[in-house]
């Protein structure tokens, strides 16, 4: 970058200030490229930063611009320095986990992801089935979910009728088995939004499993989770990792995948 000349006129001692101030911006811009340079994923992570990492880097001082930038750099590391899945070549694991105490409420564990069809049998018979579950060891949530589902009435009446042979089925338990169904729902939802994005190429289409989520719906589809300020996004491309069929994590990225944080389920 190059400054104007400092023009003669100019007297001394204000002529001896703008120099000095040019030498820092020069050092200034010096700095941020080679940042930039060595870990080229700054680039990205400098247009999505806090408030106050920015302007520690563009209008503080040196010092405090280097440490800005080291930080960032611990946020968003190079690709090939992170950890990545084995069926997403490419896309780094997000650094970033959120505490417990920032994490979903909801537990997806709690019934199968795949939800029992709709049997049109009579409620009698419906209760047959729920005898042999409860012979087998089922939760008490999953046989909930399962006499929702198949006979196909609402989830307060099957917690009345399951509270007779079960006792610890209390009106908490229920809306955790809700909360459960309508996470493995929504997800489904998201999955399809995800492919449809591809299809129209929207977003770049990467192997795994992957759902496009907006913003506004995260707090309904995760209840209590809290997102960092600097990682907020009105859209979000969120990879669902799994080992088991029992769900480990989602970790979320912005349209153009570069890696927000980690939310461990």
């Amino acid at each position: 970058m190059k400054f104007a000349k400092i023009s003669t006129e100019v007297p001394a001692p204000l002529r001896r200030l703008l120099r000095n101030v040019q030498i820092q911006e020069k050092r200034r811009v010096k700095l941020i490229g080679n940042a930039v340079t060595d870990m080229p994923c700054l680039r990205a992570a400098l247009d999505f930063m806090d408030h106050e990492s920015g302007e520690n880097i563009y209008s503080g001082s040196i010092k405090g611009a280097r440490k800005a930038l080291q930080r960032s750099a611990r946020v968003s590391l190079p690709a090939a320095s992170i950890q990545t899945e084995p069926d997403t070549p490419g896309v780094p694991v997000p650094c970033h986990v959120l505490r417990p105490s920032n994490c979903p409420s909801v537990l997806p564990g709690l019934v199968p992801r795949v939800p029992p069809t709709c049997s049109g049998k009579s409620v009698a018979e419906v209760l047959q089935e729920v005898e042999v579950m409860q012979t087998t060891g089922k939760t008490s949530f999953a046989i909930l979910d399962h006499l929702h589902a198949r006979a196909g009435i609402p989830w307060e009446s099957c917690a009345k009728i399951l509270r007779s042979r079960d006792p610890s089925l209390d009106d908490t338990s229920c809306a955790m088995a809700m909360a459960a169904r309508e996470f493995w729902n929504r997800l489904t939802e998201f999955t399809r939004h995800y492919a449809n994005a591809v299809s129209l190429r929207q977003v770049k289409g990467v192997t795994g499993e992957w759902a496009f989520v907006e913003g506004q719906e995260l707090d309904v589809w995760l209840p209590g989770i809290h997102v960092p300020a600097m990682h907020r996004r009105e859209q979000y491309l969120v990879r669902i990792t799994s080992r088991g069929g029992s769900l480990l994590n989602l970790d979320f990225y912005s349209r153009s995948y570069l890696p927000l944080f980690r939310a461990p389920l």
